[in-house]
This record gives C-alpha cells, structure tokens and sequence, in this order.
C-alpha cells in the first residue's frame, strides 16, 4: 500500500473503493455481494492490504444472515496469513463455532476454510483438529450429516498430512 495524494492505495485501486467493497458484503443484493466477496478474496491473495478489515470480517460472524456469516469465515481464512498468531488465536474460537453452523451449507464452507487456516499457521492445527472432532452433527438432517462428516474426514487427512 502507498499514499498517493492523501488516499491510501493499493494494488486494487484506492482504500476508499476497499472500503465500500467491504461495505457491500452485507448487501441484501446477493450479486453484489457475492461479486464483493470475490473481489476481496482476489486481493487477498494479492497483498495484506485486505487484512486491516479482519475486526469487520469477525463481526460478520454474529450476522443473522447465514450468507454473511459465510462471507465472513472465507474472509478470515483468505487473511490468515497477513494476520498475526496472536489476533488468529483471538478470532479462532467464534469461527470454529460455525463448524456447527445452524445452517449446514455455512458450516461445511467453514469446515472447508479451515485448511487454508492452518496450511498459514500451523500452530492453529491443535485447536482445529480439536474442534473438528468434538462437533456434534446430530442437529442436521441425515443427508447434511452425512455430506458434513464427509467433509470433516477430508478436512482432518489435509491437516494431518501436514
């Protein structure tokens, strides 16, 4: 990031347009956020400068909308590796309470997130591994159980083999 006339830069464009696509994540359209989303992540492969808005992803994670919520997971784990150990340890246990979303197709994007997470830092592995296999899937039809426990299993070999 630079400063170019007093608007912080970034590869992307300004940090003022960085902003309002972060804004855009909670937007009712699901196009547009979705279309935020991805542009997001997209920068966040690209340099740390996403990573200042990870409080505003952790709060995504209290939204009554089960598609913000997700949002916010796929954020968290694309900024794990700008993000210090210390502030991962903080975030980490609200985001592995979604492995046991309300909603299945929220928890098996967070389930799916969480080798990113640890191929960035692995010392958060004990604690992922922990949780994965302590969730309970009983509150799930049998169909999502099935699909969640599948996931967890592929989750559980990728971190493993690490």
């Amino acid at each position: 990031m630079s400063k170019k006339n007093d608007v912080m830069e970034w590869k992307g464009g300004s940090f003022v347009e960085l902003s309002e696509t972060v804004a855009l994540l909670s937007d009712k359209n699901h196009s547009v956020a979705y279309k935020s989303l991805q542009k997001l992540q997209e920068a966040s492969e690209q340099g740390p400068e996403v990573a200042v808005f990870v409080p505003h992803f952790y709060e995504l994670l209290d939204s009554k909308r089960s598609y913000v919520r997700t949002r916010g997971i796929i954020l968290l784990a694309a900024n794990a590796k700008w993000i210090s150990e210390k502030e991962l340890e903080r975030i980490l246990p609200k985001l592995l309470e979604h492995i046991a979303d309300p909603k299945p197709i929220t928890a098996r994007q967070c389930i799916q997130c969480l080798p990113q997470i640890v191929d960035e830092k692995p010392v958060t592995a004990p604690a992922i591994v922990a949780a994965l296999k302590q969730v309970k899937l009983t509150g799930y039809q049998e169909s999502m159980q099935k699909l969640l426990a599948q996931d967890i299993q592929q989750v559980l070999r990728q971190i493993q083999k690490n």
